[in-house]
């Protein structure tokens, strides 16, 4: 199973974090998120939930000609109607959609962040099942 999401850019976006990404359905995002790679995320977080039960996920996020993936652990715990959150580390809040991720948003390519400075810049995020 495959999810398909839609975010965009914002002139705050830094995703300078190191061990977390967060999508949000916020439309503004202060210059204190650093963590944060893309807005106006719409999800249904039924929706989300059915991919918790996958032993891995694979998050890829294609913003024009570029493209980043992130890899994590499922955190069966997760259900937030406005963040969609990945860390490296084990925490599992309610927010939290993965863990032991393989990458932070401050690892993430650094064109593919400058894109999306741009509010109208759109991401595309397709999250899947890894066998």
């Amino acid at each position: 199973m495959s999810l398909k999401l839609i975010g965009y850019g914002h002139p705050n976006i830094s995703a300078r974090h190191l061990t977390t990404i967060e999508f949000t359905s916020s439309s503004d995002v202060s210059p204190r998120g650093d963590c944060i790679v893309a807005c106006k995320v719409r999800f249904d977080v039924k929706e989300l939930q059915k991919l918790l039960s996958a032993p891995k996920l694979k998050i890829k996020i294609v913003v024009g000609h570029l493209s980043d993936e992130v890899e994590c652990t499922p955190n069966h715990a997760f259900n937030d109607s406005s963040e969609i959150v990945l860390r490296m580390s084990s925490v599992a809040t309610h927010r939290t959609f993965g863990i032991k991720a393989n990458k932070g948003a401050g690892m993430l390519k650094r064109e593919l962040v400058e894109m999306l400075k741009n509010s109208e810049q759109i991401a595309e995020i397709t999250i899947e099942e890894e066998p």
